[in-house]
This record gives structure tokens, C-alpha cells and sequence, in this order.
């Protein structure tokens, strides 16, 4: 099974931060569930961590190839949260 590692840069650790009451972990948590019942496939524990080679509002999912993405400054917390969520799913589904 492939290790997903979510890189992120210093601008979007908030989004993972719980004492700030970011929800992206949570949300990860779920979208593995979701893929559990509506594929049928166990999902490994997404790593997530800090990447100083990344612009503040970039990210990077590492499945077994790479998705770089990068956040909008005028995006919500949310917006981005949902984004970062929706593109680890089709990174996901890709490999799975």
C-alpha cells in the first residue's frame, strides 16, 4: 500500500492546527471513511507536514506520483480545506 503524504506550506498550517479550530484533519478522517464504504478499499493515514520549499498557499499530495496545488489568497480557510480535501480524493482514486 502507498504511503500519502500532504505537504504544506508555512501559510496552510493553520488549516491543521486544532487549537485554531481547523477541521482538515477531520475532514481527511472522513474522506478515508467515504472511500472505505463507497469503494471498499482501506486507505493508509495521510502524513501530513511542513514544506519550507513551498510558497506560503502551496501544497503538495505525494501518493505514488505528485499533485501540486496552490491555494488563492482570497480563499477561505474553508474553501482551501475543501480544495486540499477534494484533490487528495482524486489523488486517492487515481492509485486505488
Amino acid at each position: 500500500m502507498n504511503q500519502i503524504t500532504l505537504e504544506i506550506g508555512y501559510g496552510l498550517i493553520p488549516l491543521v492546527d486544532p487549537d485554531k479550530g481547523a477541521k482538515l484533519l477531520d475532514s481527511i478522517s472522513h474522506l478515508r471513511k467515504k472511500i472505505k464504504e463507497e469503494h471498499d478499499v482501506e486507505i493508509p493515514k495521510v502524513h501530513i507536514k511542513d514544506n519550507s520549499d513551498l510558497k506560503s498557499q502551496e501544497y503538495r499530495i505525494v501518493v505514488s506520483d505528485v499533485f501540486n496545488g496552490t491555494i488563492s489568497q482570497e480563499m477561505s480557510e474553508e474553501d482551501a480545506q475543501n480544495e486540499i480535501v477534494q484533490n487528495l480524493e482524486k489523488s486517492i482514486l487515481k492509485i486505488y
